[in-house]
């Protein structure tokens, strides 16, 4: 996979140098690293996770902190 990723920056790059030639700007290479593929609800979801796990390292509450280790995070707050 890295070499594909690798060999498609040339060709576009050689398609963006061959194009300057004629005027024509193809613009920078986008590998679409930076794209979020996933839809907006899987998004929330994480989002709320990451707040949960937030307030679980935050909070001593012991209801928070059983719901945690169901999951097997595998630390403790000492």
């Amino acid at each position: 996979m890295l070499l594909h990723a690798s060999l498609a920056k040339t060709k576009h790059n050689h398609y963006r140098m061959m194009g300057s030639f004629q005027g024509v700007d193809l613009g920078e290479y986008d590998d679409g690293e930076g794209a979020d593929d996933l839809p907006e609800e899987v998004l929330a979801a994480e989002r709320a996770w990451q707040e949960r796990k937030k307030q679980m390292l935050v909070d001593e509450n012991a209801a928070v902190k059983a719901e945690m280790e169901t999951f097997g995070l595998g630390y403790s707050k000492g």
